[in-house]
């Protein structure tokens, strides 16, 4: 949460991860971060929170496994790259032993990943009721930054994704 903090101090806009499994964590840190923007006596609705998340809107089950697939892949990029070179720094500790968050990260499955709310994808109704969940837990954020095309996800599906996106979710917010 210091890093929230001090983007507060900062005046800087705030982006964070939306996928990261500590909810309680980041919802203290976007608090933390609009305090510290109104102890800089700057108003917390001059300034946006960005939170990133996966992104895979499908019709039907059989595409959201497959959309899982690429997310998965992505986790576990970046599982590896931790296990190559850990992270070192005091905030970091909880990820040693054998409970590391990278290889959490590399073992999760979609079950586990879409009950906890770590990722958009489904179909349409789905993704609607997670982003009303995040819209409520993280006190409003501006902007949500989806990840669609990660784990080397072919560009022939990436259109899809977002054509269904566009056409059945995003009406219900605007």
């Amino acid at each position: 949460p210091a890093s929230y903090t001090w983007a507060g101090e900062m005046g800087v806009n705030l982006a964070t991860a939306f996928f990261n499994p500590q909810h309680h964590v980041v919802q203290a840190g976007i608090r933390g971060y609009r305090d510290a923007l109104r102890a800089q006596g700057i108003d917390p609705s001059d300034r946006q929170v960005l939170g990133v998340i996966p992104m895979y809107c499908a019709a039907t089950e059989e595409e959201v496994l497959r959309g899982w697939e690429h997310t998965a892949r992505y986790l576990s990029f970046f599982a590896g790259l931790d296990e190559i070179r850990p992270h070192q720094a005091p905030d970091y500790e909880h990820y040693k032993g054998e409970s590391r968050g990278s290889q959490q990260m590399r073992d999760v499955t979609f079950e586990m990943f879409d009950q906890a709310n770590l990722s958009l994808i489904g179909e349409p109704d789905h993704i609607i009721r997670k982003i009303a969940w995040i819209d409520e837990f993280y006190d409003q954020p501006d902007v949500l930054i989806m990840e669609v095309a990660q784990g080397g996800l072919d560009p022939d599906l990436v259109i899809p994704t977002l054509e269904l996106f566009a056409d059945a979710v995003m009406p219900v917010f605007t």
